[in-house]
């Protein structure tokens, strides 16, 4: 069975969702703006010097795939830092977790003195706050 074109066609605003629409983009901007700027242009900026020969002393010069195909085929070191990243990333991020929540459902249990334990474990948090706020 075929949906005629007029289901597919979108639903206009009224004013008042336009409004909400236009309000919350310009309460959102701020956020947006931040994203773009210390997101998204050195993401860019990065892609881009990947296809160059770049000094901090001279200017760039476009090499194209030549640092690609340098890192793929003959670079040593490339092989080694990503077994590092990928055991990093196997072994290291689910053992942090896995110890992060067994901390934090210590921590909720109600036993005898919890709140000394708590105060011992979030004394390092609230230490340089309080000197700061003293200074």
């Amino acid at each position: 069975m075929q949906v005629p074109l007029r289901a597919y066609r979108r639903r206009r605003l009224s004013r008042l969702e336009r409004d909400d629409l236009l309000w919350g983009l310009i309460f959102a901007s701020p956020w947006l703006i931040g994203l773009i700027a210390f997101l998204g242009y050195p993401i860019l900026a990065s892609f881009y010097y990947s296809f160059t020969q770049y000094s901090v002393l001279s200017a760039s010069r476009w090499v194209g795939l030549h640092n690609y195909i340098t890192m793929f085929t003959n670079d040593p070191v490339f092989v080694n830092s990503l077994y590092n990243s990928a055991y990093f990333a196997v072994l290291f991020v689910p053992l942090s977790i896995v110890t992060s929540v067994t901390i934090a459902m210590l921590l909720n249990q109600k036993i005898k003195g919890q709140s000394v334990y708590r105060t011992i474990y979030f004394l390092p948090v609230l230490v340089p706050q309080v000197a700061l706020a003293i200074l």
